[in-house]
């Protein structure tokens, strides 16, 4: 195999494979029907496939974990943007400590350190895929191939996919969101708007920051996916992707207004939200998962196979062509009918954490230093004690984001079900022994730490007995907020992986989707914005001792640089103090040269009073042992220059 480096990305030139596979006669498999595995599916009905098999473990499209989490959806990267911020560093820290905790032997503190530590590396010095602008340019795109999906696959996706999208998407897409009762606006970031995701803060200081925001003071917003370039014309004409932001401040009153059946008792709370009306809302994951199956299972082209995990992948020489069996587990085998091997021309693994075991032997064995499991857990049912369903239809357009809440990994995000009840998403448990459904519901005590000290809608959930409560399982991988799409080498040339969303599951699944099958359709990357998306080959890893050898050579760095700052403050000090001691101990010249002076104006010989003491003091507690080691010897600040040297006091 061939490999071509251009403009940063891997573009496969492959021999005997240049030829695009042909839609009619080629058979391709995808494995897992979560939110990845339906979209590439999707992709592939467009481009014109004529036989796809759609491999799933759990027993019924509605069993993955995209069929059960909340999804609220932001197609707009700034409130993610801020992970080099203080709080951002600390959560990164506390779900570092949570999962070394959580682990249970050498060898997987070992792969989750490394996981964490490809994770710091891929946001410090981030490669095309994970840098900041391509981020952007993803979120955004993948709002636009949504809208694509709804006008050319199905307006009935608007059923389940709420947000203004739906009203840019053509008649019977708005149909089909206003028989829900929610009616398109004349302006999209119209203050009437039915739909959002609303960014809920009850601390001044987040407020504060929701105004700037809102009013995009200091330019904190920018509709480029670069900020360098301020206006539309320099943004497009550079090739970088542009996207009319506007964002809404509302205080405590109109917070309360437009989301009071998220809030219950603690409407009380001085509440203040920032929304994105166009590009934000969220998926109501029970209906669309049924209505994917209907769809598919209605198709002459789409086999579906559910109950039918799959075991392991075999690389199958033919010719000039390689293809890829698919061995289903034995269990699935003897009680599914369904259920069967093949051997395909194309197979795109889209299974979550499944990939994993899926990939390790033969594979990609480093894979799983670089995707890691992170559970959450889910409560459905209605918002108070006396089991009114509160979420009017006015308000059944929007999500909320508890800002405030997420902080302590507290139930996060909460939007309305079709039912009016609400469903409530949190948790950020890492796994590392989970890697297929069914997952396992959190610990009691975990219970209560996500949802009992979360909001009050949570806490009315988990106290009703009637609350349908699920677990699932989210691949977060090491690059951040961007999808891994990648393709293999030599005998798994035809083996693509489409994974890796973590938090953002329905916000990048659409780009990353249509990424893969243009991958997958061209043996190229036949659109430009998907180069930087993709790469090819085995993951690698860092050996743990090159992260303590990084830091430590830091810190040299670092006190190094702080060695030669003082060296030529010290040579001043001696220049213009007239300082008649050597300056071989930089710290002690620096003292008797510039701050000793000024410590022994208006002073006596003698250990003089109070105010004498205190001087002496305050420098110690500023000068460290330095000062103390002075004012121990001399018994007072002027007898320290007579008895001491300055040798001595270091």
């Amino acid at each position: 195999m061939k490999k071509v480096l251009i403009f940063g990305a891997l573009v496969l030139a492959v021999a005997g494979q240049t030829d695009r596979p042909d839609p009619k006669t080629a058979k391709v498999a995808v494995i897992g029907a979560g939110i990845g595995g339906v979209t590439t599916v999707i992709e592939l009905l467009e481009a014109g496939f004529e036989d796809i098999t759609l491999y799933e473990k759990s027993p019924g499209m509605n069993s993955s974990t995209s069929s059960m989490i909340a999804a609220t959806v932001n197609f707009d990267t700034f409130y993610r943007d801020g992970w080099k911020s203080a709080s951002g560093l600390g959560e990164a820290f506390a779900m570092f400590t949570e999962g070394n905790k959580i682990a249970t032997s050498r060898k997987e503190r070992e792969r989750w350190f490394e996981f964490m530590g490809h994770s710091a590396l891929a946001q410090v010095f981030p490669d095309q895929r994970s840098e900041e602008s391509q981020r952007r340019k993803i979120f955004r795109i993948s709002r636009q191939r949504l809208i694509h999906h709804i006008k050319v696959f199905s307006a009935r996706l608007c059923e389940a996919a709420i947000g203004y999208w739906c009203c840019e998407a053509g008649d019977q897409a708005k149909a089909k969101i206003e028989e829900q009762g929610l009616m398109c606006p004349d302006e999209p970031d119209s203050d009437d708007s039915p739909f959002g995701l609303f960014q809920l803060a009850d601390e001044q200081e987040q407020c504060e920051k929701f105004k700037k925001v809102a009013t995009n003071e200091g330019g904190s917003t920018n509709s480029c996916d670069d900020d360098q370039y301020l206006d539309e014309a320099s943004c497009t004409a550079e090739g970088h992707f542009w996207a009319p932001l506007s964002y809404s401040y509302y205080n405590n009153t109109e917070t309360v207004a437009r989301v009071p059946g998220f809030l219950q008792e603690d409407s009380n709370r001085d509440w203040c939200s920032l929304v994105e009306h166009q590009r934000t809302g969220f998926v109501r994951t029970e209906q669309l998962f049924k209505i994917i199956d209907e769809i598919f299972t209605a198709s002459p082209f789409v086999t579906m196979r559910t109950g039918c995990g799959v075991a392991q992948l075999v690389a199958v020489p033919l010719g000039t062509q390689n293809q890829i069996r698919i061995d289903p587990e034995a269990a699935a085998l003897a009680e599914n009918v369904a259920c069967e091997a093949g051997t395909f021309d194309k197979v795109v693994v889209s299974a979550n954490l499944g990939a994993v075991p899926l990939f390790k032997e033969l594979v990609d064995p480093k894979l799983d230093r670089h995707l890691f499991g992170m559970k959450g857990y889910g409560l459905s049912g209605s918002t108070n004690d006396s089991g009114v369903e509160t979420i009017q239809d006015a308000n059944s357009g929007r999500g909320v984001h508890y800002i405030g809440h997420g902080k302590e990994f507290q139930a996060a995000y909460a939007r309305a079900m079709l039912n009016d009840k609400v469903k409530i998403w949190g948790g950020h448990d890492a796994s590392f022994t989970e890697t297929a459904p069914p997952y396992k519901f959190c610990t009691p005590e975990a219970e209560d730490h996500i949802f009992e000290n979360g909001p009050a809608s949570a806490k009315d959930l988990i106290a009703d007995q009637d609350t349908v409560k699920q677990t699932g399982m989210r691949p977060l991988p090491s690059l951040g907020q961007a999808p891994m799409i990648k393709r293999y080498e030599d005998e798994w040339e035809n083996l693509f992986l489409n994974t890796g969303y973590g938090y953002n599951g329905y916000d990048l699944a659409w780009f990353s989707s249509m990424c893969t099958v243009d991958w997958l359709k061209t043996n190229t990357h036949n659109l430009d914005r998907c180069k930087e998306a993709a790469a090819i080959g085995k993951e690698s890893s860092v050996w743990i001792g090159w992260y303590f050898i990084l830091i430590i050579t830091f810190l040299v760095i670092v006190v190094s640089l702080i060695i030669c700052a003082i060296y030529p403050i010290c040579y001043f000090c001696t220049k213009n103090k007239g300082c008649p001691f050597s300056c071989k101990y930089c710290m002690g010249c620096l003292y008797k040269c510039c701050w000793q002076p000024k410590l022994n104006e208006g002073t006596s010989p003698s250990r003089g009073g109070a105010s004498h003491t205190n001087e002496a003091f305050s420098y110690k507690t500023t000068g460290g042992a330095v000062a103390k080691d002075m004012v121990d010897r001399g018994g007072n600040i002027g007898g320290a220059t007579e008895r001491g040297s300055a040798s001595s006091m270091i």
